[in-house]
């Protein structure tokens, strides 16, 4: 009787470890636009720590997300092992983003590999502005298009730096 109980709890403990309840090898949905915000202030110091995406199609942009543990920092993730950080202020209701090549990742991602190539005088400067549309997306504006275009040209299958981003409860990498 022991054997069987045990038996028989066990697929329910293992459903607990799957968070969100999604069968193994199965991608998550994206859910977008349910937190909303008056400011940037209150999207920069969300301690939930929503990620931002633009979703075309079946594709996704990098996402964007702030960091509560390191602030004033900001991060575009390419996939869970691959992260390119940007320091930002905040002037005029806007997060001014400044060009930085501090990347953490494992593999040589066409990403890493067009940033590394990338001239060091960039570094420093601002490229993009962020601003709230509406409650729930942040417009980009890129002071460097030629660079972005050049970015987005090299990585493959989706946009690296888009021109819209909405907030996102669960996202695919």
């Amino acid at each position: 009787m022991k054997i069987f109980l045990f038996l028989a709890v066990i697929p329910l403990l293992l459903t607990g470890c799957n968070k969100h309840n999604i069968p193994v090898g199965q991608e998550q949905k994206t859910v977008v636009g349910r937190h909303r915000y008056k400011n940037i202030y209150e999207v920069v110091n969300d301690t939930a720590g929503k990620a931002w995406v633009e979703l075309q199609d079946s594709t996704q942009s990098l996402t964007l997300h702030f960091f509560q543990d390191t602030k004033d920092t900001l991060g575009f993730a390419y996939s869970p092992e691959c992260w390119v950080q940007f320091p930002y202020k905040i002037k005029d209701d806007k997060i001014i983003v400044y060009w930085d090549t501090i990347i953490d990742t494992k593999y040589n991602f066409d990403l890493v590999k067009i940033m590394r190539s990338l001239s060091p005088e960039l570094i420093g400067k601002p490229f993009l502005a962020l601003s709230l549309e509406n409650d729930s997306v942040l417009i980009a504006s890129y002071s460097e298009q030629d660079l972005i275009n050049q970015i987005n040209k090299a990585v493959t299958g989706r946009t690296a730096f888009p021109q819209r981003f909405t907030v996102s409860d669960t996202i695919i990498f």
